[in-house]
């Protein structure tokens, strides 16, 4: 990606361009999950009743406390956005400047 735009341009990035390309990627991610689950959830809605969803899920899912799912669910998305920030910034920048050369 930054060795594309480092030969177009003839310039590695500017901070403003680094950070819309993380959040923009990092938004794609968390679509790329979240798009898939809703839809599975949303067909078994349909087929079975709203009902018998939530009594299977409930059945199983481990019992834990909604806070541990939140902790959870926090903790990955950190992960996840950690994971495309520093992928980028090492990585490519790295690349980018061998580009330079």
């Amino acid at each position: 990606m930054w060795s594309a735009f480092a030969r177009a341009q003839h310039r590695l990035p500017s901070k403003e361009e680094r950070q819309k390309l993380v959040w923009l990627s990092f938004y794609a991610s968390l679509l790329v999950v979240l798009i898939p689950i809703a839809g599975f959830l949303a067909c078994l809605g349909f087929t079975y009743c709203l009902a018998d969803l939530l009594q299977g899920l409930d059945e199983f899912l481990p019992k834990l406390p909604a806070l541990v799912w939140l902790l959870i669910a926090i903790a990955t998305i950190v992960l996840s956005y950690l994971t495309v920030h520093w992928g980028y910034w090492i990585a490519a920048t790295r690349m980018g400047k061998s580009f330079l050369k």
